[in-house]
């Protein structure tokens, strides 16, 4: 019995639970929907059929590495930038990170790679993926910068520079994945308020050089992640700067 076999049998089971232990969803019998949590009901049908049919699309191999953020952004129907608050915003534009390093937070994934300055003007302007050619000089410059920050023990700069080369490549994927780079598009509808919204566009329409370019930039995000002397100075910062 093959993977999408199995998921189907999950997806019935689920469906099934829904009704009962899960509470019933929007559409049940008149007399059950005073037990209905409403809120609940329609996040699970927005992941229901969302994220369902991604993985019954796609199999459970691509849905494993899949980040929390497309959960999330599914089940919401809007790209996660929407709900985005500057105010409560961990990292600030208006901050020198290099005269003040004890205000950086390490975050998760590319957080603060736009915000932190000096680095963002440092690193920025080498950054680029219109080419597989401009891909490897863009990456092999940020990755020296990378090195350079590690000899001059600036963890800030060093780990701004891993996050511009991850960046690459996510950015470098989300244009081989979508026709111009674009994953969501703004629906105004029609007659029906309820067309009105953010689509998601359809995976696969994108461009194969940019994959080429993804797969250049993490190259080089791999080798900057795994190097022992950033590794070093990372465990240090979250122990003596962040307190964890």
């Amino acid at each position: 019995m093959g993977p999408r076999c199995h998921f189907w049998i999950l997806a019935n089971t689920l469906d099934r639970g829904r009704h009962s232990s899960l509470g019933p969803s929007s559409d049940c019998a008149p007399e059950r929907r005073s037990e209905c949590p409403s809120e609940w009901c329609r996040v699970w049908n927005y992941l229901f059929t969302s994220v369902v049919a991604q993985i019954w699309k796609s199999g459970f191999a691509y849905v494993a590495n899949l980040p929390v953020s497309n959960f999330i952004e599914m089940a919401k129907h809007q790209p996660s930038c929407v709900d985005f608050k500057k105010e409560s915003y961990r990292w600030k534009g208006d901050v020198d990170y290099r005269k003040h390093p004890e205000l950086y937070r390490i975050g998760k994934g590319e957080q603060g790679v736009l915000t932190v300055e000096p680095y963002k003007s440092e690193i920025g302007q080498h950054w680029r993926f219109k080419t597989p050619q401009v891909a490897e000089e863009s990456a092999g410059k940020i990755f020296s910068m990378f090195q350079k920050y590690l000899k001059e023990r600036d963890f800030v700069g060093a780990d701004m520079a891993k996050k511009y080369l991850n960046m690459g490549f996510t950015r470098s994927r989300r244009y081989a994945n979508w026709k111009g780079g674009k994953k969501w598009t703004k629906s105004t509808g029609g007659q029906d308020k309820q067309e009105c919204g953010w689509r998601l566009q359809v995976k696969g329409s994108g461009s194969a050089e940019k994959a080429e370019c993804a797969e250049i930039f993490k190259k080089y995000f791999d080798l900057a992640r795994a190097d022992k002397t950033y590794l070093q100075m990372k465990e240090m910062w979250k122990k003596e700067i962040e307190g964890k």
